[in-house]
C-alpha cells in the first residue's frame, strides 16, 4: 500500500511540473501539449498553408513549376483589385476555421499569440521561398462599430494587429494606429451573404479620418473570403493618398472547386 501511494504521489508530481512546463492543451485534438504553444505537433502539421497564393488576391493557385513565383490569378489580371496584395500565409479550411471560430465567436483571447505566431512564421517561409518582402510603413485593424464592440467585447483584428506589431523586427518597425479608420455604420454579419451581397453589404462602411499621403498601409483582418471588405477598405485609403494598401490575414478561402490534396 505504501509503495501505491508514493506511486501515485510520485505521478501527481511529474504531472504537476509537467503542466509548469508545458501548461496548454491542444486547441485543436484537446490533448495536453508537450510544447510553450495551444496547439500540438501532429494537429499544427493538419493545417492547410496558402503555398502558391495569387500575388493580388491571394487565392490559392496550382503550382505547375516549383521555380515560379506567385503572380495574379484570371480574375485579377481581368479585373485588378484596389488594394495591392492580400498577405494570407493559411488556407482557411475546417481545422483553422474551428481554430479562428474558438478566438473570435467564443472569447478565447489567449489564441492570440498563437495566430500571430502562425501568421509570422508560414509568412518568413514564403519570404524565404519567393523572396517577397512586405514592408509597409503602419498597421491598421479592421475596425468594429461601437455597437459590435460592445456585443462582442473585443475586436478581433485589433488583438492580431498589435501581436503581430509586437513580434515584427525592431528594425523599420511600422506604426501601429487603432484611430485611422472606422466603421460608420452597422451592416449586419457577412458569414452568411453570398460575393455579391457582401459587397453591396459593405458599401460605404468605412471612413479615413487623416490624410494618408504617400503611405505604405497594412490593414490587419482575420479572414479574406470574398475581398468586399477588403476593397472598400482599399479604395477608402487610397481616396485619402495610400501609396499602397496590404490585406493581413490570417488565412484566404478558397474557391468551392479547389482541392486541398
Amino acid at each position: 500500500m505504501a509503495r501505491l501511494a508514493s506511486s501515485r504521489w510520485a505521478r501527481h508530481w511529474i504531472q504537476h511540473f509537467g503542466k509548469m512546463l508545458f501548461p496548454f492543451d491542444c486547441s485543436l485534438c484537446g490533448l495536453a501539449c508537450e510544447r510553450d504553444r495551444p496547439l500540438c505537433d501532429d494537429c499544427e502539421a493538419s493545417l492547410k498553408p496558402n503555398a502558391f497564393p495569387c500575388a493580388s488576391c491571394g487565392l490559392p493557385l496550382i503550382q505547375t513549376d516549383a521555380s515560379v513565383s506567385p503572380t495574379d490569378c484570371g480574375r485579377c489580371l481581368s479585373n485588378p483589385t484596389p488594394f495591392d496584395a492580400v498577405v494570407a500565409p493559411w488556407l482557411y479550411d475546417l481545422q483553422m476555421a474551428h481554430l479562428i471560430g474558438q478566438w473570435k465567436y467564443h472569447g478565447n483571447h489567449w489564441l492570440t499569440p498563437l495566430l500571430a505566431d502562425l501568421w509570422l512564421e508560414q509568412q518568413q517561409l514564403s519570404v524565404d521561398c519567393h523572396g517577397d518582402n512586405f514592408s509597409v510603413d503602419v498597421i491598421v485593424p479592421v475596425p468594429l462599430t461601437p455597437l459590435r464592440l460592445l456585443h462582442r467585447g473585443f475586436n478581433q483584428s485589433r488583438l492580431l494587429s498589435t501581436e503581430i506589431h509586437r513580434r515584427l523586427p525592431t528594425n523599420h518597425k511600422p506604426s501601429l494606429d487603432y484611430t485611422l479608420l472606422s466603421r460608420t455604420r452597422q451592416n449586419g454579419t457577412q458569414a452568411s451573404l453570398g460575393a455579391q451581397a457582401r459587397r453591396a453589404n459593405i458599401d460605404h462602411v468605412f471612413t479615413v479620418h487623416r490624410p494618408c499621403d504617400n503611405l505604405r498601409i497594412a490593414v490587419v483582418d482575420d479572414v479574406v473570403t470574398t475581398t468586399a471588405t477588403a476593397s472598400e477598405i482599399a479604395k477608402q485609403l487610397k481616396r485619402y493618398g495610400a501609396a499602397r494598401v496590404e490585406i493581413w490575414c490570417i488565412a484566404r478561402t478558397p474557391l468551392p472547386e479547389y482541392s486541398y490534396k
